[in-house]
C-alpha cells in the first residue's frame, strides 16, 4: 500500500543518514522503484498516488533530508498555495515556497 511506500522512503532515507551513507540514495530508489514500481502499489490515496513521482524526485533532490511525507505536505502545499506551515520540524526550512511557523509569535498578521 502507498503508506507503506511512504514509510519505507522515510525510514530508507533516515537510516541512510544515520549511516552517512546518503550517497547510496540513488541507487536504493533505483531498487525501490525495480521492486514496486508505482503498478503494484495498492494506492488508498489518489493524490499520493497522482504525486509519488514528484515526492520521490524532491526526495531524492534533498538528499533524504525531507522524507516522503514531508516532501507529501510541501508538494500540496504548493499545489494549494499555502505559504505556511504551522510545525516545529526544521526540515520545511529547505523548501523555499514555505514559511514554517513555530512559535504563536510568529504567525503573520492579516
Amino acid at each position: 500500500m502507498d503508506v507503506v511506500a511512504n514509510e519505507t522512503i522515510s525510514i530508507l532515507t533516515r537510516r541512510l543518514h544515520e549511516q552517512r551513507r546518503v550517497s547510496q540514495l540513488g541507487n536504493i530508489f533505483e531498487r525501490l522503484e525495480h521492486v514496486a514500481p508505482m503498478g503494484r502499489i495498492t494506492w488508498i490515496s489518489s493524490e499520493m498516488q497522482r504525486l509519488y513521482p514528484e515526492i520521490l524526485a524532491f526526495v531524492r533532490e534533498h538528499n533524504g533530508e525531507l522524507n516522503f511525507h514531508d516532501a507529501l505536505i510541501a508538494l500540496a502545499c504548493r499545489e494549494l498555495a499555502i505559504p505556511y506551515i504551522a510545525s516545529f520540524d526544521r526540515d520545511f526550512d529547505r523548501v523555499p515556497w514555505l514559511t514554517r511557523i513555530d512559535r504563536p509569535e510568529n504567525v503573520p498578521q492579516a
